[in-house]
């Protein structure tokens, strides 16, 4: 006679849906969080108000921003670390024992301990790297180069921060799945922890980034708004207005917007024509 699987109780399904749906909302705060961080660094690097403007853009500008240039970014380099993990067989056991031999608690006085701030340094060193050099890059287009040093330290701090943890986190992993350490649960745990642990790289990046120039042609022909693209919804276009002492951002009503150029041509005379 065959053996009965045991079935689950209502309260273990109760904790599973709950545990579920609190996942599904601390993602969604990150990724809100993240296109808040990323909006406003650009907002202050290019010298316009910061958190009254952020307070006040739509949730969707937020969102759409931190799903586009925070998570998915995140999550294509965790997808290519997991097809990494999945090609190299090594033993599971002996893959978590080393894991869990280079947390700061496993670090044995002094030179295990720089070895290991050294090791996280190293790795902050290459989440951060695309968003100094994209900085260096395009700081000649920068309102203040000196906002953009005061954006970049901290970013560095925080990536920083975020390497030192990391190794901790993933030796907890490594400690709970020690006999599947290369099975798809651990996997994609560790791959998560990686995502999250790069967000702030990605921040980094497309917080330093530029605003688009831009040119808002009303419905009245001889009305034209220059200024740069902060968001867009089907509601309204937010553009940044930075000439002049008094600098601000402006909500222009999509139902009195003829046409939105983006570019490095969108300030021409010839924007708004045709």
């Amino acid at each position: 006679m065959a053996a009965e699987h045991p079935r689950a109780r209502p309260t273990e399904w109760a904790t599973h849906v709950r545990d579920t749906l609190a996942a599904i909302a601390g993602a969604a705060a990150v990724v809100y969080i993240t296109g808040g961080l990323i909006v406003g660094l650009r907002l202050y690097v290019a010298g316009l108000p910061t958190a009254s403007v952020v307070g006040q853009l739509p949730r969707s500008v937020l969102l759409s921003l931190g799903v586009s240039e925070g998570l998915f970014p995140a999550l294509f380099i965790a997808a290519i670390y997991a097809a990494m993990r999945s090609v190299i067989h090594k033993d599971p056991s002996d893959s978590a024992k080393r894991l869990q031999d280079k947390t700061w608690a496993a670090a044995k006085r002094w030179q295990g301990r720089s070895r290991y701030i050294l090791r996280t340094l190293a790795s902050a060193a290459i989440v951060f790297a695309p968003a100094l050099a994209s900085a260096l890059w395009d700081r000649s287009a920068m309102a203040s180069e000196t906002r953009l040093v005061i954006v970049l330290v901290p970013s560095a701090i925080v990536v920083w921060l975020g390497m030192l943890l990391y190794p901790n986190l993933r030796a907890q992993i490594a400690r709970s799945f020690h006999d599947e350490f290369r099975g798809i649960p651990a996997t994609v745990l560790h791959s998560l922890l990686l995502a999250l642990a790069v967000v702030p790289g990605c921040v980094a990046y497309w917080g330093t980034k530029p605003l688009d120039e831009a040119t808002v042609c009303t419905t009245h022909a001889s009305t034209e708004i220059h200024g740069y693209l902060v968001g867009q919804t089907t509601d309204d276009a937010f553009i940044g207005d930075m000439a002049g002492p008094h600098r601000r951002v402006t909500s222009v009503p999509t139902a009195q917007i003829r046409r939105v150029v983006v570019g490095p041509d969108a300030a021409t005379a010839a924007a708004c024509s045709g």
